[in-house]
């Protein structure tokens, strides 16, 4: 078991970092559509957590379909919470719909580049 934790400790470092910025003070950010920077940070953050999640599965078992849509599921509910965090805990932080939708995004990228990477490197 230990020997396998190791292989999650990116993920968990990268989870880490992104409770630590959704909990800091933030930035001053103009209001933006969904292509501006903010949101496709929001994609880009929670697609290589789900990435970092199935490489650490990827080095001890065999990646199934379902792991694959559990893993999008975690880490689209892990965005909702710290959204949630944002909103009832912390000062100059909101609740946003669109913040959600870019993590869900993020996070099916995240899969779905796993996968093919995944299964090309398979064919090889």
């Amino acid at each position: 078991v230990q020997n396998r934790i190791k292989y999650f400790f990116p993920a968990l470092m990268w989870a880490a970092l992104i409770l630590w910025l959704s909990v800091s003070a933030p930035p001053n950010l103009p209001d933006v559509n969904f292509f501006e920077p903010d949101k496709l940070a929001h994609m880009f953050v929670y697609g290589v957590l789900a990435f970092l999640i199935l490489w650490g599965f990827s080095k001890s078992q065999t990646v199934s379909k379902k792991m694959l849509q559990w893993t999008a599921f975690g880490c689209s509910l892990y965005g909702f919470v710290l959204e949630c965090v944002q909103y009832f805990l912390c000062t100059g932080r909101y609740f946003e719909n669109l913040d959600n939708l870019a993590n869900i995004i993020g996070a099916i990228l995240g899969v779905l580049i796993f996968h093919f990477l995944n299964r090309t490197n398979s064919k090889k």
